[in-house]
């Protein structure tokens, strides 16, 4: 039964909808990003779900197929870093969608965050099996902070929250045996760390 919500659990706070998640609390919140027109957030929302969520997933089985990595899940880190290669292309060109579309400064460096984040991600599955599951909530936290703190924004329920959801995201991990605690732990962190630093001092 714990192994089963575990899994659950782990499927529902997915790395991938980071992005969107953060969207989404930035649109719906009381800052200047609610006045955007609801057709207009449509289409950014779109646009971020098939760049970060629907490629890199729809990459995965081909992957597998191919025999350029030997589980869907990753059993190995070497097995996530083809992906999150991947995932960094698709970002960044998420990310140059962005740009081109002229939306607000504070969504484009939403999605170069989360780009750096992914390729420093591969860069470190490398030699280590971080927590991906970590790394972007505390990347949600770290971003949400720093929206606080730069641009003093109100965001303190979605922060309790997002710190609530992070907690059960590495019980998950966890009770399914997929990452030790240290590997948790770092990866919330460096995930803090990189999106703090990132969203408070890129302009």
């Amino acid at each position: 039964m714990e192994k089963k919500l575990a899994a659950v659990l782990s499927f529902l706070l997915h790395p991938a909808f980071a992005p969107l998640i953060s969207l989404i609390i930035l649109f719906y919140s009381p800052t200047y990003l609610r006045l955007i027109a609801p057709s207009w957030k449509q289409r950014i929302l779109l646009i971020t779900a098939v760049g970060t969520v629907l490629i890199p997933f729809s990459l995965l089985p081909l992957l597998y197929f191919r025999k350029l990595t030997e589980q869907v899940r990753f059993g190995k880190h070497q097995d996530r870093f083809l992906p999150l290669f991947f995932s960094t292309i698709s970002y960044y060109f998420t990310y140059h969608i962005f740009q081109r579309l002229a939306v607000p400064d504070i969504l484009e460096i939403l999605l170069l965050s989360a780009t750096i984040t992914v390729f420093v991600t591969m860069l470190i599955t490398i030699f280590y099996r971080i927590s991906l599951h970590t790394i972007a909530w505390g990347g949600l936290t770290g971003i949400f902070l720093a929206l606080c703190l730069r641009f003093g924004m109100v965001f303190t329920p979605w922060l309790i929250g997002i710190i609530i959801l992070a907690g059960l995201s590495g019980y998950a991990r966890l009770a399914l045996q997929a990452h030790k605690t240290g590997e948790i732990y770092t990866g919330y962190l460096t995930g803090f760390a990189l999106n703090f630093v990132l969203i408070f001092f890129l302009r």
